[in-house]
């Protein structure tokens, strides 16, 4: 199932992305940018998320763009680790909440070439909507997103790959000494 959705995303990200940017590269000035992402975490507390994003940015020149988003990320938080406890294993308990980013955006492309590598960076904060009670003992917070990717750039429109590491502050109570 996983696969489907994540292919179905990848079309549906670059079929959207080439509605909506504009017509040159070379072009200063307004640039708005629509992101659909699929985050897999890879530490401990393995949590996923499935977002769209929506960049209002400006391109400086050929090289530079900055800019600000938001957008609205289904998520599944890790609320304990996967244990073995007398022998018998426990899968990792999930909750499903959604987030709201708010973040700032700076890209840096490398070439003014149709294929053209860049570096990205997102820094914000999240905000959290929980779908349970006991999600509600979460707090997301501040993250920042380094990305690397590389644009295609086609006479009508631009797609991209990204490959991203996205770090969340993110503070549960049943972690912590904290109550309530």
């Amino acid at each position: 199932m996983k696969k489907i959705l994540l292919t179905f995303v990848l079309l549906f990200s670059l079929v959207m992305h080439a509605q909506i940017k504009e017509e040159g590269f070379e072009k200063k000035g307004f640039e708005p940018q629509l992101r659909i992402s699929v985050d897999e975490g890879v530490d401990s507390y393995k949590n996923f998320s499935f977002g769209l994003d929506i960049i209002t940015a400006y391109r400086i020149n050929e090289y530079f763009r900055i800019g600000a988003g938001t957008g609205l990320n289904y998520v599944d938080l890790a609320y304990e680790k996967s244990t073995v406890i007398n022998g018998k294993y426990f899968k990792p308990y999930y909750e499903s909440a959604m987030a709201i980013p708010i973040f700032a955006n700076i890209k840096a492309n490398f070439t003014k070439t149709k294929i053209s590598p860049y570096l990205t960076f997102d820094a914000g904060y999240n905000f959290f909507i929980p779908f349970s009670k006991y999600a509600q003992k979460n707090k997301l917070g501040a993250f920042f997103k380094p990305t690397l990717g590389v644009d295609f750039h086609f006479s009508s429109c631009t797609l991209f790959i990204e490959l991203a590491y996205r770090y969340q502050m993110r503070e549960f109570a049943l972690w912590t000494n904290s109550h309530g």
